[in-house]
């Protein structure tokens, strides 16, 4: 198989020295142990110190070898791994043409994309596998019909564990998990308290946001500290249409649009009223 991105020669060498360096670096203790008889530091005779000594020059010597080759060896791996993402941007898109595919989604190991299809109410997902060495792309399947571009999401976290910025994010201990989202249209909001904001959801029933579970990495970002400053969620605002975004899973989004102006603006006024405060994302 053609490898592109293989490692020079001098990278294998390297590699060997930093190998026999740190062979050296234990056997170096069992010598120097059976040369001094196994004594302790009080049993020490002035022929015992020097050969201490030495073998703490050898020691620092040895290290100060390896950890340059060490350094080497990144410095080679550093650049490879440039030359192998540069790769990737000229390859993740090969053998497709602009419109070919309604949506083009990347995983985050760049191992693989998904290739989605709209036809009429439906979706069509196909997989695929991409090969870094050659630059190839193989499909691992011949494509799979949904309902939804949300039902899409889920299958490629659950079934073909695809983890993408479209379907996955990080919790904090640094693991992919799924996140499902729930739109609201900004008409369904029944009430906005100290509490939370009230929704009616489609089955009829009343759910509440909570204010207090909302986003936090805003006031990250912007080095905010204030105590007593609640942080309720993201705005944003896109071909006029406006969304609120609080955090969580399922992430609940406020939706209103271009002719709802007016009851957006109602809410933020009732929600800054009981202290609590919106940011606008770029």
């Amino acid at each position: 198989m053609n490898n592109r991105f293989s490692y020079p020669k001098r990278y294998w060498i390297y590699m060997l020295v930093v190998f026999i360096c740190s062979v050296l670096l234990f056997a170096n203790i069992y010598r120097t142990d059976g040369w001094t008889g196994d004594k302790s530091f009080s049993e020490f005779a002035d022929r015992d110190w020097l050969l201490l000594a030495i073998f703490l020059l050898e020691e620092i010597l040895i290290i100060v070898v390896m950890f340059f080759f060490a350094f080497l060896l990144g410095r080679i791996s550093k650049k490879r791994n440039v030359v192998i993402d540069a790769q990737w941007e000229t390859d993740k898109y090969s053998g497709i043409m602009p419109g070919d595919y309604d949506y083009v989604w990347h995983d985050f190991s760049h191992a693989e994309r998904a290739l989605i299809l709209k036809q009429g109410d439906n979706f069509i997902l196909y997989v695929q596998e991409y090969d870094e060495h050659i630059g190839n792309w193989r499909s691992l399947d011949d494509g799979q019909v949904f309902n939804s571009l949300k039902d899409i999401k889920k299958a490629l976290f659950f079934e073909f564990d695809f983890y993408c910025k479209e379907n996955a994010e990080s919790d904090k201990y640094g693991e992919e998990i799924y996140i499902e989202e729930v739109e609201i249209p900004i008409s369904s909001v029944m009430d906005i308290s100290k509490e939370g904001i009230s929704f009616l959801e489609l089955e009829d029933r009343i759910s509440k946001i909570i204010f207090i579970y909302a986003h936090k990495k805003w006031c990250k970002k912007y080095c905010i500290s204030k105590s007593d400053l609640y942080y309720v969620c993201d705005r944003t605002k896109n071909d006029g249409e406006r969304r609120m975004i609080f955090y969580g899973n399922p992430r609940i989004i406020i939706v209103a649009d271009t002719e709802q102006e007016e009851l957006w603006l109602e809410m933020l006024k009732k929600m800054k009223m009981y202290g609590y405060y919106s940011f606008d994302i770029t």
